[in-house]
């Protein structure tokens, strides 16, 4: 998880996650270097990560445990 982070705190990081409420597989690019983004900490044992969804120009939470992948850069085509 502290990889994962440092990783978005860089730049641009893809994770593919299951949305818990639907069962949907989400691909969503995101990042923590964006000027509109506040957050600073964030514990490496927390169940849930804050970043901004690239797609959606939004904050998303993202609960760890659904978390199937994740790698460095915007989506595989």
């Amino acid at each position: 998880m502290r990889e994962l982070i440092d990783c978005l705190k860089k730049g641009v990081v893809t994770i593919d996650f299951t949305k818990i409420d639907t069962g949907e597989r989400r691909v969503m690019p995101c990042t923590l270097n964006n000027s509109n983004i506040t957050i600073r900490n964030i514990a490496s044992d927390s169940d849930s990560i804050v970043v901004w969804a690239m797609d959606k120009e939004d904050f998303r939470d993202v609960i760890v445990s659904t978390i199937n992948e994740w790698y460095i850069g915007y989506p595989k085509a």
